[in-house]
C-alpha cells in the first residue's frame, strides 16, 4: 500500500511538470529558464515505453504527437548515405 501511494505521487508530479497536455508528449523541463524544452527527443514518449500514465487518452495524444513531428518519415539524404562514403 506505501508503495502504491509512493508510485501514485510520482505519477502525478511527472505529469504535472513534464506532460504538455497540447503537444501530448512529456518535455524535458529546463530548471534555468523554468519551462519545458520543447524539442523532440525520444525520451518525451519514454513515460510512455515504461506505462507511467494514467490516462489512456495520452497515448492517443503521444501517438498524435509522434506523427505531427514527422520523426518517422524517412528521408533518403544522399550526403548521409553510408554507401557513398
Amino acid at each position: 500500500m506505501k508503495y502504491r501511494a509512493l508510485r501514485a505521487q510520482r505519477l502525478a508530479a511527472l505529469n504535472a511538470v513534464l506532460w504538455d497536455e497540447e503537444a501530448g508528449a512529456w518535455f524535458d523541463y529546463d530548471l534555468e529558464n523554468k519551462k519545458k524544452n520543447g524539442e523532440f527527443y525520444p525520451s518525451n514518449l519514454t513515460p510512455l515505453w515504461a506505462g507511467c500514465f494514467s490516462d489512456p487518452g495520452m497515448a492517443d495524444k503521444a501517438l498524435k504527437y509522434l506523427e505531427d513531428s514527422r520523426i518517422l518519415i524517412y528521408q533518403y539524404v544522399p550526403e548521409l548515405d553510408p554507401n557513398q562514403l
